[in-house]
């Protein structure tokens, strides 16, 4: 998935320099790419991501969007979720965002 930036909020937030796409937009599109992880009742759901410098996104609110897009693509509530921080690096020209999911039986 590309970086969506800063993420202040899911409703405010523009998606790179001069484009008009929303983060909803991107959340659209993360929940399309996830829906063919559907089928375990619970997640384990790893966020990483490579940055220019300190200018990353705050991670509670990068866990909120990131949340609600996989509930919709996946169907399923975000209490079952476990979310972890799998750090971050600085120092790159192209920013990027990893997020990798792992299916859980209850």
């Amino acid at each position: 998935m590309p970086y969506i930036g800063g993420v202040s909020s899911k409703n405010d937030y523009k998606w790179g320099r001069g484009t008009k796409k929303t983060v909803k937009v991107w959340m659209k599109q993360l929940a399309e790419k996830v829906e063919g992880y559907k089928g375990f009742s619970r997640y384990e759901v790893h966020v990483s991501g490579q940055f220019k410098d300190e200018r990353r996104p705050d991670l509670q609110n990068l866990f909120e969007v990131v949340s609600d897009a996989l509930q919709e693509g996946l169907g399923v509530n975000d209490k079952w979720f476990e979310f972890h921080d799998a750090g971050y690096r600085l120092g790159h020209e192209e920013e990027k965002l990893f997020i990798r999911l792992v299916g859980k039986e209850a």
